[in-house]
């Protein structure tokens, strides 16, 4: 296991060194809400909220943004309090200097989830699945067009619902700092 961290710490690192941020996913959803995908399911809030203080510490002084979520829908109080242990970790790992999202699965948007949670720093839609394309043959680009895909609609939808712009107390210090917004 120390290998494979060792090789996100390389690449965590060798971003850094080009000025760019790495959005990390501390597991993929299906180790929270296996509703698809080889599980098992093996997060609760003890063991998320340690392994979260493991990670937060690695990374603390490294530019990171934490998504959480993984690709699955959180739709159980099982599911909320899996995450917010996890982030509870991650911010006394880190002493809570990174951003964090909600990666929710396609056609959805972190706001349906987690909005509520004071710890998300940046609302995040998850288009549906790529178009398929043909495997051989020529290939012809053209720019989605109306209804072939939503995530302008979750995009727009997002300040139809009120929610605070961001700098507003509710964005919290971590976010407003990244932004540069006081």
């Amino acid at each position: 296991m120390e290998a494979y961290f060792e090789y996100v710490d390389y690449v965590v690192d060798k971003a850094a060194s080009l000025g760019l941020y790495v959005g990390l996913l501390p597991t993929w959803g299906d180790k929270v809400n296996k509703k698809w995908g080889r599980g098992p399911e093996i997060f609760t809030p003890g063991n998320a909220r340690v392994y979260g203080v493991w990670l937060g510490s690695r990374y603390r002084d490294r530019p990171t943004i934490w998504i959480l979520g993984g690709d699955r829908p959180c739709e159980t109080p099982r599911h909320v309090a899996i995450y917010r242990a996890l982030e509870e970790g991650l911010r006394d790992g880190d002493g809570g200097v990174h951003l964090i999202t909600y990666h929710p699965m396609g056609g959805h948007s972190s706001s349906e989830y987690v909005n509520d949670e004071p710890w998300l720093g940046i609302r995040a839609p998850a288009m549906p699945g790529p178009p398929q394309v043909k495997k051989e043959g020529p290939h012809e680009f053209s720019p989605p067009r109306m209804g072939e895909t939503i995530d302008w609609v979750l995009i727009l939808e997002d300040p139809a619902k009120s929610y605070p712009e961001p700098g507003t107390v509710a964005w919290g210090p971590v976010t407003r700092r990244f932004l540069g917004v006081q």
